[in-house]
C-alpha cells in the first residue's frame, strides 16, 4: 500500500514536470495513464479489503467461521483482519465451553429423579427433561393445554401465572404428582418453571411401614394372649385323657386347635416384617434366569401350564440380592399359575435408558379394578387358601432395592413389572 502511494506521488510529479514541454510529447500521457492506473488499483484494493472485512464480520454474526485470507500482509486492514481472527478463535473457545456446559446440564437434568419443565403464558414448552416426559407422557415442543393426562381444571391452574402452583395432582392414570412452580422473567416474557415429583413410591413406603407396625403390634398382642391359652388347653386335654367323648374334652380340643392355628397365622405373617436388608452384589441376569427356571418349570408342570423364559440381552447385569429377587420371581409366577394362567412368560429388558425391567406376563383371568388397587395390601387375597402376603412381600423387597412393582391387567391376562434403578 505505501509503495503504491509513493509511486503515485512520483508519477504525478513526473506528469506535472513533463506536461507542456515540447520535447516530451508522449511521456506526460504515459505518466498520466500510470497515475490513473495506480489510483484505480488503490481504490480497488481498498474496496476489496473493506468488502472482505465486512464479509468476515457478517460471517461472524451469522455464526459462520470459514477462513478468509487478508488481501495484504501489512497495513490497517491486515491488522483488523488479525484482530477479527483472534476474536473468532476466542468466540469459538467460549462457544465450545458453553456447549460442554450445556451437555453436562442436559445430562444432569435427565439424570435426576425429578421432573422439570418450563413454559410460557401460552403453555408452549421450552424445556422438559426425561422424568417429566415420562410422568406426563408427552414430548418436546408440546403444549401444556394438550397433555392428555391433565384434567381441564389442572391445565387452567398450571397456565394461571397469577397463582403459584404448590399442590398434589391426581392424574388421569391415577398417578399422584406433587407440582411446585417458580416464575421468572426471560427476555421480557414471563416463564414458569415447574417441578414434578411422583410421590407414589414415598406413599407406598409409608403405607408399608404402617402395615409393618400394625402387624408387629398384632403379632405381639395375639401371641401374648394365645400362647398361654394354647399351653393350658393342651395341659387340660392331657388331664382329661380317656374322656374324649365328653363335652368338656371336645371344647378344650377345639380351643387347642384354634390356638395352634392362630399361632401358625402369627408365625406366617412374621415373614412380612422379617425381610432382611438386601445383601447386594452384581449378578448376571441371564444366569439368574437359568438357575430359577427349573423350579418355575416344575411349578408350571404341576398346573399343566407353559413357562417361557425370554432371551436376556447380552451382558445385562443387576445389582441386587440374588435370593430376594429369586423369591420375588417365584412368588409372581406362583400367583399367575394359581390364578389358572395357561402360559407365563418371564422377560428382562432395559427401560428408559438406565432402568432395568423384569416382566412377568400371563394369559390368566387378569385383575379386577378392585383387586388391582388392593393387590399390595397385606392380608388381601381373592383365593380361599391364599395368605395375602405374596405381592406385599414382593413390593417390600422391591422397595428395599430402591425399585418399584406395578400391575397392568387386561381381559386376557396381566403384566407385573419389576423396575430396578
Amino acid at each position: 500500500m505505501v509503495s503504491r502511494v509513493l509511486l503515485l506521488i512520483v508519477t504525478t510529479l513526473l506528469f506535472s514536470l513533463t506536461l507542456g514541454r515540447e520535447r516530451f510529447l508522449i511521456t506526460p500521457w504515459i505518466f498520466l495513464a500510470l497515475t490513473v492506473y495506480l489510483v484505480v488499483s488503490l481504490i480497488r484494493q481498498r474496496k476489496e479489503e473493506r468488502e472482505k472485512i465486512i464479509s468476515y464480520v457478517e460471517s461472524l454474526l451469522m455464526d459462520e467461521t470459514f477462513h478468509i485470507s487478508p488481501v495484504s500482509r501489512k497495513g490497517l486492514y491486515c491488522d483488523i483482519h488479525k484482530a477479527l481472527e483472534d476474536l473468532v478463535e476466542k468466540s469459538l473457545s467460549i462457544r465450545s465451553e458453553y456447549q460442554e456446559q450445556g451437555e453436562i446440564l442436559d445430562a444432569l437434568l435427565n439424570h435426576i429423579n425429578l421432573g422439570l419443565l418450563a413454559y410460557d403464558g401460552d403453555g408452549s414448552l421450552s424445556l422438559i427433561n426425561k422424568r417429566a416426559r415420562i410422568s406426563l407422557d408427552c414430548g418436546y415442543g408440546e403444549n401444556i393445554g394438550k397433555i392428555d393426562l391433565l384434567t381441564e381444571d389442572q391445565k387452567r391452574s398450571l397456565l394461571d401465572f397469577n397463582s403459584p402452583v404448590r399442590a398434589l395432582y391426581q392424574l388421569k392414570n391415577d398417578e399422584s404428582i406433587y407440582m411446585d412452580s417458580s416464575d421468572i422473567i426471560l427476555k421480557g416474557q414471563k416463564v414458569r418453571i415447574l417441578s414434578l415429583q411422583n410421590i407414589r413410591k414415598t406413599l407406598d413406603e409409608k403405607e408399608q411401614d404402617s402395615w409393618n407396625t400394625l402387624i408387629k403390634t398384632m403379632n405381639h398382642e395375639i401371641a401374648n394372649s394365645i400362647t398361654p391359652i394354647s399351653s393350658l388347653a393342651s395341659s387340660a386335654l392331657a388331664m382329661l385323657e380317656g374322656t374324649e367323648e365328653s363335652d368338656l374334652y371336645i371344647a378344650l380340643e377345639t380351643i387347642a386347635k384354634r390356638s395352634r392355628r392362630l399361632l401358625s397365622f402369627i408365625s406366617e405373617y412374621k415373614q412380612l416384617t422379617g425381610i432382611p436388608a438386601p445383601d447386594k452384589s452384581l449378578i448376571d441376569l441371564a444366569e439368574l434366569f437359568r438357575e430359577v427356571s427349573p423350579l418355575l418349570e416344575v411349578m408350571a408342570g404341576k398346573q399343566d401350564a407353559r413357562l417361557i423364559v425370554g432371551a436376556v440381552p447380552e451382558r445385562l447385569q443387576l445389582f441386587c440380592d440374588r435370593k430376594l429377587v429369586e423369591q420375588v420371581l417365584i412368588n409372581l409366577v406362583k400367583n399367575s399359575l394359581e390364578a389358572g394362567a395357561p402360559k407365563v412368560e418371564l422377560v428382562a429388558k432395559m427401560k428408559e435408558g438406565t432402568n432395568l425391567s423384569i416382566l412377568v406376563i400371563d394369559e390368566g383371568c387378569g385383575f379386577s379394578r378392585e383387586s388391582r388397587e388392593k393387590a399390595f395390601i397385606p392380608f388381601y387375597t381373592t383365593r380361599e387358601s391364599g395368605s395375602g402376603l405374596g405381592l406385599s412381600i414382593c413390593r417390600q423387597i422391591m422397595q428395599l432395592h430402591g425399585g418399584s412393582i406395578s400391575i397392568e391387567s387386561g381381559e386376557t391376562g396381566s403384566l407385573v413389572e419389576l423396575l430396578f434403578p
